[in-house]
């Protein structure tokens, strides 16, 4: 499910000080025009909101937060391209308006584009070190990216500066359960819930966590009252209670492994037959007797990456390449960085693999796959040429990857991604 940044931040006070200075008659139509306009975004009437600022502009088109204002209409419409030329603008006119970084992250987040929104949230910070809100949705997007020490981090502070932020309790409980720090996770979800009694995804997530820790009664109590405050959250939580009560019977070999070998190959078997959650608990074994078995953390990151945690697997990744550097570790490596939008990383680890291998189609194709995302096409259509010259075996295996790379471009551009 894709989350939304749902605080927007409106630039009265900046408007409203840009236009008060002389100009008489235009000035105070601006004024006038602006205050219909924020009036309007207020009541959500966003379509409504346009023309007003659209007039206020025309009359005084160097004040930045009308552009600002402008900008969140478009956002709360959906037309997150149009939001951030008028945040562009904002910042162009007033380079320390942190308000507009903050709005122009916010898109950036929804957009999917989690690095470039944690970067606005940076300078956000930067210029106002207690905008509680900005520390908030940068951990939302760390958590995005399953980067969960730094998003815990973001949450810290903005519990520090705002301690009844339910929300920043219950999304750092969230990024605690993912590092399966269950018993931390639940005080978040309790505390969330000392705030706000009716917040019904905190009873949801806490459930989640108690069915991890086997506590059944008391989750199965705290998912009814989630229920109760919103049937409609049954259709998206029962999925991850499920999860949580298969992951809970996922243990370690029933007869521990005499050896590291027999332990990763016990791994390889069911990471053949495709059950890579099933297969961690091997390699983990394979580590622990021999904690410099490179083949085991490659692995291992590998059944991160089906399992789309591709932090943990980038992890497991630079383990193996520090042990033994090969051409499919840092591959793959790229391939996660890919997973989480860091293509120049990913292309770094691609050349990497190729000076090592430079008759490596695989690595040929990611590579175009990731300069395709950062609208490289000449360098991706020669990469593509080189993969299938390499290997024509391999354009069956690419054409998918390409189309949806392609794809997603598209949508982005019409800012549906």
């Amino acid at each position: 499910m894709k989350l939304k940044c749902v605080s927007i931040v409106f630039s009265v006070a900046v408007v409203v000080l840009t236009l008060a200075g002389p100009g008489g008659a235009q000035n105070n139509a601006a004024i006038e025009a602006f205050n219909r306009g924020t009036k309007l975004l207020q009541a959500k009437r966003y379509r409504e909101a346009i023309p007003h600022f659209d007039e206020a502009i025309r009359l005084s088109p160097e004040s930045a937060g009308l552009y600002t204002n402008r900008g969140n209409a478009y956002k709360n419409l959906g037309q997150y391209q149009r939001a951030i030329q008028d945040y562009d603008e904002a910042i162009r006119l007033n380079p320390r308006d942190s308000v507009a970084y903050y709005n122009r992250g916010n898109a950036r987040n929804d957009l999917e584009q989690y690095q470039r929104a944690i970067q606005d949230y940076d300078e956000a910070i930067r210029f106002n070190p207690r905008y509680a809100k900005a520390y908030f949705n940068r951990g939302n997007a760390y958590k995005k990216l399953e980067q969960y020490q730094r998003a815990i981090q973001d949450y810290d502070e903005a519990i520090r500066l705002n301690p009844r932020d339910s929300e920043a309790y219950n999304n750092r409980g969230i990024s605690y359960r993912s590092l399966g720090q269950y018993p931390q996770a639940i005080q978040d979800y309790s505390e969330a819930i000392r705030i706000n009694p009716e917040y019904a995804r905190a009873f949801a997530n806490k459930s989640i966590a108690l069915f991890f820790l086997g506590r059944d009664a008391e989750a199965e109590s705290d998912f009814k009252k989630a229920l109760d405050l919103n049937p409609n959250l049954e259709e998206t939580f029962e999925p991850l209670i499920n999860e949580a009560k298969a992951k809970r019977k996922v243990k370690p070999p029933d007869q521990p492994a005499e050896t590291a070998a027999s332990a990763y190959f016990g791994g390889l078997q069911r990471q053949i037959a495709g059950q890579h959650r099933e297969a961690i608990p091997y390699y983990d074994k394979a580590i622990q007797l021999n904690p410099r078995h490179a083949e085991a953390y490659f692995h291992r990151g590998s059944a991160y990456a089906e399992l789309r945690q591709y932090q943990r697997a980038i992890q497991d990744y630079n383990e193996a390449i520090r042990l033994k550097p090969d051409v499919l570790a840092y591959d793959s490596r790229g391939v996660a960085y890919v997973g989480l939008g860091q293509y120049e990383r990913a292309i770094a680890d691609y050349n990497e693999a190729l000076r090592i291998n430079s008759r490596f189609a695989q690595a040929y194709g990611h590579r175009g796959i990731a300069w395709l995302y950062l609208k490289r096409d000449v360098q991706a259509e020669s990469d593509f040429k080189k993969a299938i010259e390499t290997d024509p075996f391999i354009k069956g295996t690419l054409e998918p990857l390409i189309n949806e790379a392609r794809t997603k471009r598209q949508l982005n551009a019409l800012g549906k991604f």
